[in-house]
C-alpha cells in the first residue's frame, strides 16, 4: 500500500512540476513559466502553439502577477488585426498581460491564449514596458 501511495504522488509531483494543466489560460502560463524556468524546450512547447523551438535561456522568472485579463471582442480583434500584427487574433481569444519579476528586474509581458480542443496555448507574447529595452 505504501509502494502505491509512493508512486501516485510521484506521478502527482511530475504532472505538477511539467504543468499538464491547460483548462485555462492562467493555468497554462503557469504550466509555461515551469517548464521555462527548468529550460525544458520540449516542456515549454507542449504550452505554444505553432512554434518547433524555443529559447529557454534568461530572465529567469523568480515571480508573476497577472495584471489585466481580456476577453477578446470583435472590436479588440479589429484592432489587433487592423495593426498588423501576426498571427491574427480571433473572438474568444484571451490576452493576459503579466508583471514578471525576474533575477534582472521586473518585465511586463503580454500573453494571447486561444483554445485548442480542450486546451488553452500560448500562441504569441510580447514584452514591453518597464525595464524592457
Amino acid at each position: 500500500m505504501k509502494f502505491l501511495l509512493l508512486i501516485v504522488t510521484f506521478y502527482c509531483i511530475s504532472v505538477s512540476v511539467y504543468g499538464e494543466d491547460q483548462s485555462s489560460p492562467e493555468s497554462t502560463l503557469k504550466g509555461y513559466l515551469n517548464c521555462f524556468e527548468i529550460a525544458d524546450e520540449a516542456c515549454v512547447l507542449k504550452y505554444y502553439y505553432g512554434i518547433n523551438s524555443f529559447y529557454t535561456g534568461k530572465p529567469h522568472t523568480t515571480e508573476f502577477k497577472i495584471t489585466k485579463k481580456i476577453v477578446y471582442a470583435a472590436k479588440d480583434v479589429e484592432t489587433w488585426n487592423s495593426a498588423g500584427i501576426t498571427p491574427l487574433a480571433l473572438v474568444g481569444d484571451i490576452s493576459l498581460d503579466v508583471l514578471q519579476k525576474t533575477d534582472t528586474g521586473e518585465l511586463m509581458y503580454s500573453y494571447s491564449f486561444r483554445k485548442y480542443g480542450n486546451k488553452w496555448l500560448i500562441y504569441s507574447h510580447t514584452v514591453w514596458g518597464l525595464d524592457a529595452e
